[in-house]
């Protein structure tokens, strides 16, 4: 009988909840510890402490990409800061100017609609308009609030 990799593994849960936050599957996850798929899995099932790391790490990737979709359907506004350098000819530095620009990114309807499908399917999914032989209530209607929103 194999000896059991668990001790191994169970100092190594900072490392897991990384690579969970980092967005690794749980087939990556279980490579970079050296160990099976199918060990992972009874790993996660035995050891809650385990799939506790593994949960929280996924927890927070998910929480950053739900944050960036928001701000990608809505539209948002960042600021750049630059820095112009005027030298010599001859290379030597002169003035040093640092900007400060804020710039807007527009609202992206699709990124708005996949988010609508997902979070009010019951309204917004293509498949249910399709059925019902209608396009009220969708895309037109969405994009004409988007153009709204980027006008004022």
């Amino acid at each position: 009988m194999p000896k059991s990799k668990w001790y191994a593994v169970k100092d190594r849960f900072l490392e897991v909840e990384a690579w969970a936050r980092d967005g690794l599957t749980d087939q990556q996850i279980s490579h970079n510890l050296g160990i099976h798929r199918d060990t992972f899995y009874n790993y996660k099932k035995e050891h809650s402490d385990f799939s506790d790391a593994l949960r929280e790490g996924k927890e927070v990737a998910d929480v950053v990409m739900e944050n960036a979709m928001y701000k990608r359907g809505t539209g948002y506004t960042y600021d750049e800061i630059t820095t112009e350098i005027t030298t010599t000819t001859t290379g030597k530095e002169l003035a040093r100017k640092i900007r400060k620009v804020t710039k807007h990114v527009p609202a992206d309807p699709s990124t708005g609609m996949w988010w609508l499908c997902n979070r009010k399917s019951d309204t917004w999914r293509q498949h249910q308009r399709e059925q019902a032989g209608s396009d009220e209530g969708c895309m037109p209607e969405y994009i004409t609030l988007i153009k709204a929103r980027m006008q004022n």
